[in-house]
């Protein structure tokens, strides 16, 4: 799908990648299998209370696996352009 948005007149895609599998399986499992609703107060508690262990731990442990293995799928799509 991001390759349909660049402008391919003004661009070359040098890149593109996912990021962040682990925040996919958790996204699945709070918000789709226990069906929380991130506009609740369990919502907002869920993120403020997990969010600070997985910025802490989870991420750093994922960016440097990430360099080593590229993920089919994530919660993050990253690409780098080039202008030409």
């Amino acid at each position: 799908m991001i390759r349909d948005i660049v402008d391919a007149d003004k661009y070359i895609i040098k890149d593109i990648w996912y990021q962040d599998i682990v925040g996919v399986l958790g996204s699945l499992y709070f918000f789709k299998i226990r069906k929380t609703k991130l506009a609740s107060n369990d919502g907002v508690q869920l993120v403020k209370n997990q969010g600070n262990i997985y910025d802490k731990y989870v991420i750093p442990v994922e960016k440097f696996v990430e360099k080593f293995i590229r993920s089919p799928l994530g919660l993050s799509l990253t690409a780098v352009l080039q202008k030409k």
